[in-house]
């Protein structure tokens, strides 16, 4: 991209690449920089994303992560309007049960509330939504609406998959940016080889990847991203 790399070592040496290793770690940190500004955390998380992102299970491996090994008490939500997604209920409803976390099914906003309401004394409410294909302007307004009339502070996560086409790990963040979401997550590193999409999404969107899941496993396939 019309960058003048001026480091002169022996060609093929150790240094080299210790030098050049060192050079783009350095570059790669400070484009992250203005993406991992601190931001508050909130009691109640939403997780939004497109269909077939790994969003449930990864609600699922942070819910059980939270409870084992933090000591926390979690209450998970799932928000839905028919049976289509009782797969998505059943997933949550297994894990909350072997972690001792209730989980409720809601149907629209005024349940939602109540629902948020009965376990605010828990440290952690997890929300799963129904996936979105950011086109469908329907779907998209229905879903904003519910974040933005819940009336409490909340962070929402967004969840993409790492092995989705570069072109479309570009727009999909860009259109689901008027639901509000000032964190990211990345499911599947394990499925592909090539991870430099995620790199340019912080970079453009400026919104900071909070975790990355790798893997089946329940709760141990997937970490916290620290900052820079």
């Amino acid at each position: 991209n019309g960058l003048v790399y001026d480091i002169e070592v022996k060609e093929g040496s150790y240094l080299e690449s210790e030098t050049y290793i060192a050079y783009f770690k350095n570059k790669i940190t400070k484009l992250l920089e203005p993406a991992y500004k601190p931001l508050p955390q909130h009691k109640v998380c939403t997780f939004v994303g497109p269909a077939g992102m790994g969003k449930t299970l990864t609600l699922a491996k942070l819910a059980t992560h939270f409870k084992l090994y933090e000591n926390k008490s979690v209450a998970l939500i799932s928000i839905f309007e028919n049976s289509r997604h009782t797969g998505q209920l059943e997933t949550l409803k297994y894990y909350g049960n072997l972690v001792d976390s209730p989980v409720e099914r809601v149907t629209n906003l005024e349940e939602l509330a109540q629902s948020i309401d009965r376990h605010y004394d828990k440290d952690m409410i997890l929300i799963d939504t129904v996936g979105v294909n950011s086109r469908n302007t329907g779907m998209m307004l229905q879903l904003s609406k519910i974040l933005h009339s819940l009336g409490c502070n909340q962070d929402i996560y967004l969840v993409l998959s790492s092995t989705t086409k570069s072109s479309d790990l570009m727009r999909i963040p860009a259109e689901f940016r008027k639901l509000g979401y000032t964190k990211m997550i990345f499911t599947k590193l394990d499925e592909t080889e090539t991870c430099g999409s995620i790199l340019n999404v912080v970079c453009r969107m400026g919104v900071p990847v909070s975790f990355v899941a790798y893997g089946q496993n329940v709760p141990d396939d997937i970490a916290a991203v620290k900052s820079p």
